[in-house]
């Protein structure tokens, strides 16, 4: 555990050091409820403790993260109000207890890893986003740096008004500005379903954004919130991908959920 406690302490001055982790299953919840139901986004936040700050896997409140490092293994990582599920935990809402200078965040997930990040809303104080599933709590500065690579799954539900995967979208305290993140990187053998409540599951606005063209036009890559439509059997469905707008045509007997992105 790290940071939080000590109210004279900057955020991002604390950190989580590196978490390595190359198999093995484990289930890892800042949640006082063990619930493993993600069916829908009223499940999750019913379940979610306020005031449960901290991360799954990750930093705790006002914590920063070296690098999280996961190669392998069944991961299910689960966050409560406001920490990631994993990254970081909570920032601060006060603009003379963060150190933008000091805080940082750095995810990789490679390998044959099978990773399910969940996060909930905050019911404490609906004002103030949640966090994301993979990337920062809300209150921080920045998205820091993601990158999923190799074989890997991963599953990331977001019931908050952030991305999945990403940076919070709680103004930012050090500047008003609302933070995305830096870098975004995954690899094209990856099998990713991202689900957030926000307009978006993948923070589309982050720096540095690399992911092939082709998850934003199959049958198996989703990326949608709880707008979304679902599409069985449907010719000529209108879908904004990296290349702009573009018509998508279901496979005969799919079904595919797209949203906003």
């Amino acid at each position: 555990t790290s940071g939080g406690a000590i109210g004279v302490a900057a955020v991002g001055e604390y950190t989580a050091g590196t978490i390595i982790i190359n198999g093995g299953d484990i289930y890892a919840a800042s949640s006082k409820k063990d619930f493993t139901d993600f069916s829908s986004f009223d499940t999750i936040n019913a379940n979610e403790v306020s005031g449960a700050w901290g991360v799954g896997i990750g930093g705790g409140y006002g914590a920063s993260v070296d690098l999280i490092e996961i190669n392998g293994g069944k991961v299910v990582a689960v966050s409560g109000a406001s920490g990631a599920a994993i990254g970081t935990g909570r920032g601060t809402s006060k603009k003379d207890q963060y150190n933008p200078d000091a805080y940082h965040c750095n995810i990789k997930i490679g390998g044959n890893a099978d990773v399910t990040a969940v996060t909930s809303d905050t019911t404490k104080d609906k004002d103030q986003l949640g966090g994301a599933a993979i990337g920062t709590g809300r209150g921080c500065h920045t998205g820091g740096n993601i990158e999923i690579t190799g074989n890997a799954k991963v599953t990331a539900i977001n019931a908050s008004l952030s991305p999945a995967i990403g940076a919070t979208k709680q103004i930012s305290p050090t500047d008003g500005a609302i933070p995305v993140a830096e870098s975004i990187v995954i690899g094209d053998n990856v099998q990713l379903f991202a689900v957030s409540a926000a307009d978006y599951a993948v923070d589309k606005d982050a720096s540095v954004l690399s992911i092939n063209d082709n998850y934003f036009g199959s049958s198996d890559r989703w990326f949608f919130n709880e707008d979304a439509v679902a599409i069985a059997d449907v010719a000529n469905v209108k879908v904004e991908s990296t290349k702009g707008e573009q018509m998508y045509t279901a496979p005969t007997g799919a079904v595919s959920v797209w949203s906003r992105i």
